[in-house]
Parts: structure tokens; C-alpha cells; sequence
């Protein structure tokens, strides 16, 4: 138990020197569940409290676990989910469409303009134009 002291001691002393003291109550609270306290620091702070143990961060979950966890988002994804992870809808969103989105000027069924050969064909299927 001294090891894990000094391994999550020196951990919070890159990461967070504010929680230095609480790790001896850390590890009073999760006696025997040493486990579950470190994979809860390794989820919160993204990286592995063993040092050169990538391993053990990796095997918390799935790949879905993984790509689901709106934690990880960044960048535009990020703001479309609160502090708890729930999507905030509508207003996430940067810009909000109005109406039913793109409509074709012109006619509505399909392609009205140049095709490149000079005519104005309307292809509803990829079949009608692809060669083998």
C-alpha cells in the first residue's frame, strides 16, 4: 500500500497538488478496493496513474465506451453536452436551421442544369450514369 501512496502522491503532484493531502483518506475510503480508485483518477484525469501501464487505462471499456464518453469530445462536439454528459439539444448547436433544409431552385425532383455534356439530364440513381 506505501507503493500505491508514493505512486498516487507523486500522480496528484503533476496533476492537481491541492489533493497531496487527501490520498491517506483516499486510500482509508477504498481499502481493498484499490482497483476502482484507480480506475476512477485514470478516467478523470485521462492518463494512467502507473507510470509506462497504458494498458491499464485501456482496458476500462470498449471501444463504444470510448466513443460514446462525451467527456473525451472536444472542439464543436464538447459544447452539445452538459457537466453530466446529457446532450443540450438545440441549444448546443452553433446555428440552429430553420425550415427543411436544401431545396433544388428550379425543379424540384432532381438535377436541372449542365451535366457536363450538354444536356440536362436527371439521374435519380447512380446505376444510370456509372460504367463498368
Amino acid at each position: 500500500m506505501s507503493n500505491l501512496r508514493s505512486q498516487l502522491t507523486t500522480f496528484f503532484e503533476r496533476h492537481n497538488p491541492d489533493k497531496i493531502d487527501n490520498v491517506p483518506a483516499l486510500l482509508e475510503q477504498y481499502r481493498g478496493r484499490e482497483g476502482e480508485l484507480i480506475a476512477k483518477i485514470e478516467q478523470k484525469y485521462n492518463e494512467p496513474v502507473i507510470p509506462g501501464n497504458p494498458k491499464r487505462r485501456r482496458s476500462s471499456g470498449s471501444i463504444f465506451d470510448k466513443l460514446t464518453d462525451s467527456s473525451q469530445y472536444t472542439g464543436a462536439h464538447k459544447q452539445r453536452f452538459d457537466e453530466t454528459g446529457r446532450g443540450r439539444g438545440l441549444a448546443g448547436r452553433d446555428y440552429v436551421s430553420k425550415g427543411t433544409g436544401c431545396v433544388p431552385k428550379g425543379n424540384a425532383n432532381g438535377f436541372s442544369g449542365n451535366t457536363n455534356t450538354n444536356t440536362n439530364t436527371i439521374y435519380h440513381d447512380s446505376a444510370q450514369f456509372l460504367m463498368r
